[in-house]
């Protein structure tokens, strides 16, 4: 797992977007502001995973900092890849569902043992139904894998 604003990546020559081999950041510093909230880290996970390590908490504790001094509510949205193993098409969707859920929940877990109010928090699941980039390569899907974190209602 990696925390970036969004994937660094590369158009192709079909204007398609590839997030590049290993990137974990793009150039932008501090927040950015996605549909009146602002997007504050980003946590990308492995395969069917919903773990986190280390940094990713180093990251949990500064989204708590910077809200604690802005204000407002922290927005956890659970994001899978839109890739599964071969079943029907209502089962795809539960179990990308699910793992979305289980990526939000499991963030919104450690913010809240990290001390933030459960008032402030917002937890989300999106399935695959966000993606950002194309699933032709493993790199694509590997930056759809994520959880977003925003801060909504902040002072700025």
């Amino acid at each position: 797992m990696s925390m970036s604003a969004a994937p660094t990546s590369t158009a192709s020559s079909t204007g398609a977007m590839f997030p590049e081999p290993g990137a974990t950041t793009t150039g932008q510093a501090g927040p950015v502001a996605v549909g009146g909230m602002l997007r504050v880290a980003t946590i990308h996970f492995a395969n069917n995973a919903a773990n986190l390590d280390n940094r990713d908490r180093k990251i949990l504790g500064a989204v708590i900092q910077l809200q604690r001094e802005r204000g407002g509510r922290v927005v956890v949205v659970g994001h899978a890849s839109a890739r599964t193993k071969d079943m029907d098409y209502i089962k795809h969707q539960m179990v990308n569902f699910e793992i979305s859920m289980h990526r939000a929940g499991s963030i919104g877990s450690q913010l809240k043992s990290m001390g933030l109010p459960g008032e402030a928090l917002e937890v989300q699941a999106v399935s695959d139904t966000q993606p950002l980039f194309l699933e032709v390569m493993p790199s694509g899907e590997a930056g759809n894998r994520r959880v977003e974190i925003y801060l909504a209602g902040a002072a700025t």
